[in-house]
């Protein structure tokens, strides 16, 4: 597919530049540099890929920039690359490109030169920018910058982002090619790269041409390599012809003078050390989530609080009152209150990524996870589920390979949450009080269930539904670096904002839905008795002297407290919520559940945490947290209605507790998965599939601790 230039002297207004390179290259960071704030991050139609787009002004003009996803090759083997090539090759609508910048990454020119070779033969018009030249000098290496650019037939700028460097030479550059295109002076430089090849007709299909690879390789050592003073021995070859069909090359180096990162290397790829380096990297990343996003999330906490206060204060009470503070507040709540947690897991992946370290991490875990047909970058999504789904699936991005990305993402709810620890935490309470060995057995049983069966869903998963085999685990070491600090706080940030507005949405909405059914209908005749008395309680509070009795005052106080949660509990019953509760006891009493348990469940699916206060407010206790004895003792002492045996036992504990183990986590979890695949079926999916198996597996607890006599 040739480019063909506008013609005459028709002026480029506005032209559109395209930024391509392999992964790691500072091609994020070039973006971001010419671009600044003037950003927008959206997907491309019908994909999951992110589409970063923006602006930036260079000699009184205004330039259009794509950031397209880092990709190895334009023979597409992810939607990333698909995407890359797809825009390079014009078959996306609406992208149009009037110029390439290519960002190779010096210190890894002749793996980089690869993608440059078949950007080249686009006959679009491209410059080169030259990025890690400093990592290039500290290998003992040297590059004739002009000798580069007479053989590849580009104009070739070299930069360095974080010190500022280069950027505004490629502006100026950009201006220059700009001219002669607006003039009718470019023309497509011929390289001789692969005989009797179209253009464009490498990105038809799989990389299977392994001739081709090997004259591409050989025409970059030919022409393009003759520039480098020091020639890279085989052995630094490692991974690319793997990379692209000579052959496959498991991740790692092995060269004649061993150096020191090659020394590092072969400490945090080892079984041993290696295992132990991952697990204080991993202890310090959920350190970081305790130590940090646990305050955080006390002052997100706070921040409600005091919104809540505001619209107690300046609202009269009502509907619209109880619809800010229960539906908008908490809606807000349901997704802020995971905000910090995201935000340090994804600054401890920047760093990690930018350093080189995640590469290694990975393939050390690779060994791991397939024998399970999951790839190595499968863990840190699954054990950061641990804390909270919703930053675990977000974190499945860092998997290139779709389908165990997909199959990541499907089984990551299946990690026991942080909020489903008041769940066990409260039915172990109220069932076992004898022995704490005893609980903290019931409290790892619940982790352990979920993750075998993530480890059985992986398997029929892959065995039986996506039988093709997983390819061999191949991936780029990159150079070891210092992270580009301010570079990951940027993509942090952006990430964040993205969950915020995306998640958010959908999350708040939800939120409102569930508050609405747990609100309506009103019908204060049901409770006329205890409203009036209410009322006339605060009046007799209102007008009480300070010289009234303290013990009198607490008697009032205590006596309205229950009033109002008795209406609560009441209101609770009548809504359409507390109705599809007794509506589904049918099928909850083969769990062992009664109407009310039916009704919590129901109530949690915003947030699942949500079943212990509705539980309080069911049993009349009001907050579980101010009241977690006296939730527990109404726990113990509710029964059946008419035969006066206990509600809560051993196997409806575990009933419950298994339930909720092996359930979609929440409202929040699914939007997430929404947000990540674009498609309404693999939420769907989601729900359905682990609502099936948590049925199952109550029912299963339940009536097996009852026949062995629990």
């Amino acid at each position: 597919m040739d480019f063909t230039p506008r013609s005459g002297t028709e002026p480029l207004a506005a032209p559109s530049i395209a930024l391509v390179g392999n992964p790691n290259t500072g091609k994020s960071t070039l973006f971001n540099s010419l671009t600044g704030q003037r950003q927008l991050v959206a997907n491309y139609p019908g994909v999951t890929v992110a589409k970063k787009s923006g602006q930036f002004s260079a000699h009184g003009r205004t330039w259009n920039v794509v950031d397209l996803p880092g990709a190895y090759s334009l023979t597409p083997r992810s939607p990333d690359e698909k995407i890359t090539s797809d825009v390079l090759l014009g078959r996306v609508p609406g992208e149009s490109i009037d110029i390439v910048v290519c960002v190779v990454d010096a210190s890894n020119l002749r793996r980089n030169l690869f993608l440059a070779s078949q950007v080249l033969e686009l006959r679009r018009p491209t410059i080169v920018a030259l990025s890690k030249l400093d990592l290039l000098v500290a290998q003992g290496q040297r590059l004739d910058l002009q000798k580069l650019q007479e053989q590849l037939g580009v104009p070739v700028v070299p930069i360095h982002v974080a010190r500022k460097q280069g950027v505004t030479e490629l502006q100026s550059e950009l201006e220059r090619l700009r001219g002669r295109i607006a003039s009718g002076q470019w023309q497509p430089a011929e390289h001789g790269l692969i005989s009797g090849k179209t253009s464009g007709q490498f990105a038809e299909g799989p990389d299977s041409d392994h001739s081709e690879t090997a004259a591409r390789y050989a025409w970059i050592d030919q022409h393009a390599m003759l520039a480098c003073s020091t020639r890279p021995n085989d052995a630094n070859k490692l991974g690319e012809e793997g990379r692209h069909g000579e052959g496959s090359q498991q991740a790692g180096r092995s060269r004649p003078q061993v150096s020191w990162s090659d020394r590092l290397d072969g400490w945090l790829t080892h079984g041993i050390s290696g295992s132990l380096t991952f697990l204080v990297v991993m202890f310090a990343l959920f350190l970081a989530v305790f130590l940090i996003a646990g305050p955080a999330g006390d002052w997100v906490d706070t921040g409600l609080g005091w919104a809540n206060l505001a619209v107690s204060s300046w609202i009269p009470a009502g509907m619209f009152r109880d619809l800010l503070l229960e539906g908008v507040i908490g809606g807000v709540g349901n997704f802020l209150v995971f905000l910090p947690q995201i935000f340090i897991l994804f600054l401890f992946i920047g760093l990690l990524e930018s350093t080189g370290y995640m590469a290694r991490a990975a393939y050390l875990m690779d060994r791991v996870f397939s024998p399970l047909g999951m790839s190595g970058k499968s863990f840190l999504p699954l054990l950061s589920s641990f804390a909270c789904a919703i930053p675990g699936i977000m974190a499945t991005r860092i998997i290139e390979r779709p389908r165990d990305r997909l199959l990541t993402i499907m089984v990551a709810p299946l990690m026991s949450c942080s909020a489903r620890i008041p769940v066990y935490s409260i039915m172990i309470s109220v069932v076992v009080t004898a022995n704490i060995f005893v609980q903290a057995a019931f409290m790892l049983a619940m982790y352990l269930i979920g993750v075998v069966t993530a480890l059985v869903i992986v398997y029929v998963w892959k065995k039986l539904i996506w039988r093709e085999a997983s390819p061999e685990f191949v991936m780029e070491l990159p150079e070891y670096q210092f992270p580009h600090v301010s570079e990951v706080v940027r993509r942090t940030c952006e990430r964040s904002g993205e969950f915020v507005v995306r998640a958010g949405t959908i999350i708040m909405a939800l939120t409102i839905l569930v508050w609405a059914a747990n609100y309506f209908p009103r019908n204060d005749q049901e409770v006329a008795v205890q409203l009036a008395e209410i009322s006339r309680l605060e009046t007799e509070i209102a007008g009480q002297s300070s010289e009234t009795a303290e013990s009198s005052q607490e008697t009032l106080s205590n006596r309205l407290n229950e009033l109002q949660v008795e209406v609560a509990a009441l209101r609770q019953e009548q809504s359409f919520l507390g109705q599809g509760g007794k509506w589904i006891e049918p099928v909850v009493r083969p769990l062992g559940w009664d109407w009310r348990i039916g009704c919590a469940a129901l109530a949690s699916f915003p947030a699942r945490e949500v079943i212990v206060t509705t539980l309080g407010i069911l049993y009349q206790v009001g907050d579980p947290e101010e009241n977690r004895t006296e939730l527990e003792l109404a726990l113990r002492q509710a029964t059946w209605p008419g035969t006066g045996k206990p509600v809560f036992t051993i196997p409806v504990a575990l009933s419950i507790m298994v339930f909720f183990a092996l359930c979609s986590q929440c409202a929040s979890t699914l939007a997430v998965i929404y947000q990540e695949t674009r498609s309404v079926w693999w939420p769907l999916l989601s729900f359905v599939y682990m609502t099936v198996l948590a049925y199952i597996g109550a029912f299963l607890a339940y009536q097996i601790g009852t026949w062995v006599g629990l």
